[in-house]
């Protein structure tokens, strides 16, 4: 029978989204990913070149959320993804667009 993942196995980072990033639609896109990823967290920030996203599930999950948005919607250029690693939990439930 395999393992169920418990929260020990989850981690939480910081994914920084750069590139032609300023569709109004990609928070909700993002969001919209990490729910079906059921994953939590938040977009801290976000500007015409980047946005930066803090999320929390398995690492598997994450690096899947990571390709997601690597590829975005029709309507965002990514170039690349800056990943980093976050000390603790994000301590929240659901996905947040600030």
């Amino acid at each position: 029978m395999p393992e169920v993942s418990s929260l020990q196995d989850n981690i939480s980072a910081r994914l920084s989204i750069l590139g032609d990033v300023a569709a109004p639609d990609f928070p909700d896109w993002i969001a919209e990913r990490a729910l079906r990823l059921s994953l939590v967290g938040r977009i801290e920030s976000s500007g015409p070149d980047c946005l930066v996203v803090a999320v929390e599930g398995p690492e598997a999950l994450i690096d899947a959320m990571e390709l997601a948005c690597s590829l975005g919607p029709a309507s965002v250029m990514v170039d690349r993804i800056e990943r980093q690693r976050l000390n603790g939990a994000l301590q929240r439930s659901g996905f947040q667009i600030a």
